[in-house]
């Protein structure tokens, strides 16, 4: 807690935003996937009314699993406009195992082109209520790893119906040590 809190104090004011909604869009998902197409520029007014000085730019990345329709999808950097165009382009489906795509998802992330510099904060927000395929555990260690080495501040968010193993490995997951 020490270190984080110095970490923090020795920050400057940021000006620009990279933020990205990283967004499971398996069959179970569809009321996480509504709330957000419904509350996406509410989101953006309030980031814009309380952050005046900084120059946003969002983006989504969606994932499902081997086999669904696709597996990852990414967008290009855009306006709030662009985002709320993008989220309502998306519909659940397939799924159906409980594991999905995560480590995809996660790599699809961090490869993104987030901007560099110290005046950036660069922020991903993980919806999502299902773990990572066993076996896959390293390669989304990476990716968190990556996000670390770039200054993405990755938030996972669990969504309806995470069941405690999930949760658990979210947890441990976002501590790549």
């Amino acid at each position: 807690r020490t270190q984080a809190r110095a970490q923090l104090t020795t920050r400057s004011p940021k000006t620009e935003l990279d933020l990205t909604f990283l967004l499971d869009t398996t069959g179970s998902m569809g009321d996480e996937l509504e709330y957000l197409q419904s509350e996406i520029n509410s989101i953006a007014s309030t980031i814009a009314s309380k952050h005046p000085q900084m120059q946003p730019r969002f983006n989504l990345v969606v994932y499902r699993d081997a086999g669904d329709a696709y597996e990852t999808r990414g967008f290009q950097w855009g306006s709030s406009a662009d985002l709320k165009k993008n989220l309502d382009q998306q519909s659940v489906d397939g799924g159906g195992d409980y594991p999905e795509a995560v480590a995809a998802g996660l790599k699809a992330t961090t490869d993104l082109g987030w901007r560099s510099g110290a005046n950036v904060a660069r922020m991903a927000f993980w919806v999502a209520d299902a773990p990572h395929h066993i076996g896959e555990e390293g390669d989304v260690k990476a990716s968190i790893r990556e996000a670390q080495k770039k200054d993405v501040h990755l938030y996972p968010v669990a969504a309806s119906g995470t069941d405690d193993r999930a949760e658990r490995l979210r947890r441990r997951l976002m501590d790549p040590s």
